[in-house]
């Protein structure tokens, strides 16, 4: 008689993870905190239940959600704040562009300033987002060392002064600091009645910090790391 064996009973752990488990099976093991995790990263959980784990504070189960194809749209731009290198591997976030050529505009501001600002945001994303004129949205653009010259030029035309002083400041921008920006730039954040001690600093102070400022990051971390040199400590090569 020829023994047919069984198959072996997959753990609930590895339910949480298989394509194969029944999405009403899925719903159940996303009951137990261990394994919501899992179910969060299974391609095969339904929209629905997806949309219903993001409801929660738990970082690693939202970040599941963000890489998730199969998350809701909106879940997905809700998200996309906190994870925005997930949200942009996410292999349905193309689709979606391509589906919806105005997805940028829908995202929530805060998903949208936070990608912006990440060295991964498509360089078409910075060329879109030069384009609104909220000012929230341009200084979270002008800190991506990726963006282009050409961008940068249009952004630091007369207009917003905190923008096109960023512009000008900008890795890429090919423009020399002057330091009266600096002290402009300064003068705006500070209560009036303490713009004295500012022009004091760069009349005094900053003439004598500007050239070691401005010096390469790594070659101020060269110098801080040499034991021959005294005074100095690697937090100096901190912005």
């Amino acid at each position: 008689m020829t023994i047919i064996p069984t198959a072996k009973k997959l753990t609930p752990r590895a339910e949480a993870q298989s394509e194969t488990t029944s999405p009403e099976r899925l719903r159940e093991l996303a009951q137990d905190p261990k394994l919501a995790k899992l179910v969060a990263a299974n391609y095969m959980a339904p929209p629905d239940l997806l949309e219903e784990l993001s409801h929660t504070s738990d970082k690693p189960l939202l970040k599941a959600l963000v890489s998730n194809p199969n998350t809701p749209t909106e879940v997905l731009l809700k998200l996309g704040s906190l994870f925005p290198e997930q949200l942009l591997d996410n292999p349905v976030f193309d689709i979606l562009l391509i589906e919806n050529p105005n997805l940028l505009s829908e995202f929530p501001k805060s998903s949208l300033n936070s990608l912006l600002k990440r060295e991964v945001a498509p360089v078409s994303f910075l060329r879109w987002a030069a384009a609104n004129r909220d000012e929230k949205t341009l200084q979270s653009l002008l800190i991506n060392p990726n963006v282009p010259v050409d961008v940068l030029q249009g952004l630091s035309q007369p207009g917003d002064w905190d923008v096109a002083m960023a512009a000008k400041l900008h890795v890429n921008s090919g423009v020399e600091v002057e330091p009266i920006w600096e002290e402009q730039g300064l003068k705006r954040r500070v209560p009036w009645q303490e713009n004295e001690l500012v022009t004091d600093f760069f009349r005094y102070v900053w003439p004598k910090l500007k050239d070691l400022a401005l010096l390469d990051r790594w070659v101020r971390f060269n110098v801080a790391s040499n034991p021959n040199c005294s005074g100095f400590s690697t937090n100096s090569t901190r912005y």
